[in-house]
């Protein structure tokens, strides 16, 4: 998926289970409010960060977009985390585009995600002089779409689609002048409590907890949600647990959060900081207010309440943005067919190439061992008459110039089986012949020196072989059908001299030895 380019667009919108909100922005001396807008939501419409009515949110928003003046404007959209998941990552380093591909390559092929269809993103957190370290986001494609399509039918454009944890961090960073080293981020919300946890600035882990019911008899999912003292103490274990399971269980100890940072309304907000200080005292617990302060006179309070709508407008001002929208998927679709229907026909080629090496192969097998037989044959005859010219008084009877013969003589079929057999994979002989003087000529195809060396290793153990001399070895290099333009398949041809053990060559040299060893005594 394409990284997050930076637009000039700096207004955001907050999906949230007590209602919508718009947010302009612009610079002066700091960011401000330009506009703001807030649709509030019928309990039922949404629940527990997921839409249950979509009828009657797009009614909804097509008739605040036009009250409100909204159609055409273009925003960057925050949404709940419900079912966004976060992976860890590495890959070589690499151009920013190649990196692009490993991480679109690994997330299609390698991830093992729980739904089909994602959507995704990734944020560089570090290199090393081989390495990049990256997170990847992803969420189900219809869960983005089931956000995103009513805001649309509304006439409102998406710019990008990121979610709370990033939106709410980053206006935190920005608007609070705070830094995120290892900490947790918690947000109430409606009767919902979001907890995320950071490493080095980076979200890492995400859990929505479900605490309090909205009143029935309430027309907003959440203006009548008040934590009490007791539901805030009911909360802080919850909280202790989550900070043991990312410390212990997900990083052996090795990994601690050092501060917690509490945003919310301001009395739920004020109890929970007490609760977490009482007990948990070794920790940093720091609240943020999202009000302006810059003017006592002109504070805006509901400057908290549009704190997420306002992260995801400074979304253009973050190299680090991650963008969730499905993008051009038709496009990528028929680009992925095309390389499974390339890849496809590739494949076929390469088998009809390779079964008919091999039907060559068998029939050259097939003609080699008749040629080695008739040789074999030739020699006999040869070797006969060298013996009875040289017979003379102390030399051999025919007879026993046969019986030697048929001695020496081996099975040329066996032989052929035992070579072919030891050859590594993938390797081939290319070329075999047979000499008068009881040699082999052979030469192996082989795609690396190592393989080689291990067939000659082979040939010498033998029980035929006398001697293995290497004659030569060639590195080729030819295209091969698969390779893109300009690469290449290397691969090295090796020559071997065998000569066999029972040879008249073999023989002659062995007597010769015993007739000097004689001659010496």
């Amino acid at each position: 998926m394409k990284k997050l380019q930076r637009h000039s667009s700096h207004a955001g919108l907050s999906i949230e289970q007590t209602g919508v909100r718009y947010v302009s922005l612009k610079k002066k001396r700091s960011w401000e409010m330009d506009q703001k807008r807030y649709l509030a939501l019928p309990s039922g419409v949404i629940v527990e960060n997921q839409i249950e009515d979509e009828g009657a949110l797009q009614q909804l928003l097509q008739e605040w977009a036009i009250r409100e003046n909204l159609k055409g404007k273009s925003v960057t959209l925050s949404i709940p985390p419900s079912r966004i998941l976060i992976r860890t990552m590495s890959v070589p380093n690499a151009s920013v585009k190649q990196i692009a591909q490993l991480v679109e390559l690994e997330v299609e092929t390698g991830m093992h995600l729980p739904f089909e269809n994602p959507v995704y993103d990734y944020m560089i957190t570090s290199a090393d002089e081989e390495q990049t370290q990256l997170l990847v986001f992803a969420a189900p494609s219809q869960l983005v779409k089931d956000y995103i399509a009513p805001l649309q039918e509304a006439g409102i454009r998406i710019a990008a689609v990121e979610f709370s944890a990033t939106s709410l961090s980053r206006a935190v960073v920005q608007v609070q002048d705070a830094q995120f080293g290892n900490a947790m981020l918690l947000q109430l919300n409606a009767g919902l409590l979001d907890i995320y946890m950071f490493r080095n600035g980076y979200p890492v882990f995400m859990r929505t907890i479900n605490f309090a019911m909205p009143d029935e008899s309430s027309g907003s999912a959440g203006s009548s949600i008040h934590l009490s003292a007791q539901e805030v103490a009911d909360i802080t274990p919850e909280i202790s647990r989550m900070l043991n399971f990312y410390q212990y269980s997900l990083h052996d100890g090795s990994v601690r959060i050092e501060e917690i940072v509490v945003t919310g309304s301001y009395e739920e907000r004020a109890l929970l900081v007490h609760e977490l200080q009482q007990s948990m005292g070794e920790l940093e617990i720091r609240e943020v207010d999202f009000r302006q302060k810059e003017n006592a006179a002109e504070q805006d309070a509901e400057m908290n309440d549009y704190r997420m709508a306002v992260g995801a407008a400074l979304a253009g001002e973050d190299r680090q943005s991650i963008n969730l929208l499905p993008r051009r998927e038709s496009q990528q679709t028929q680009k992925f067919s095309y390389l499974v229907i390339g890849a496809a026909a590739v494949w076929v080629l390469l088998m009809a190439l390779a079964l008919f090496s091999w039907i060559s192969y068998k029939g050259t097998i097939a003609e080699q061992e008749v040629q080695i037989q008739q040789l074999r044959d030739n020699n006999t005859l040869a070797q006969l008459e060298l013996n009875k010219l040289s017979g003379g008084g102390g030399g051999a009877g025919p007879q026993a110039v046969l019986d030697a013969v048929m001695n020496y003589r081996l099975d040329a079929v066996n032989i052929l089986d035992q070579l072919s057999l030891a050859k590594p994979r993938p390797s081939a002989i290319e070329k075999i012949s047979y000499t008068r003087s009881d040699t082999i000529q052979l030469t192996l195809v082989t795609p690396t020196m190592a393989a080689a060396s291990a067939y000659l290793v082979k040939l010498q153990e033998m029980p035929f072989t006398d001697q293995v001399t290497v004659d030569k070895v060639v590195r080729n290099t030819a295209v091969t059908a698969g390779v893109k333009s300009g690469g290449s398949l290397q691969s090295y041809s090796a020559s071997y001299t065998i000569t066999l053990k029972g040879s008249a060559a073999a023989s002659a040299a062995a007597e010769q030895k015993e007739e000097t060893n004689g001659t010496t005594e």
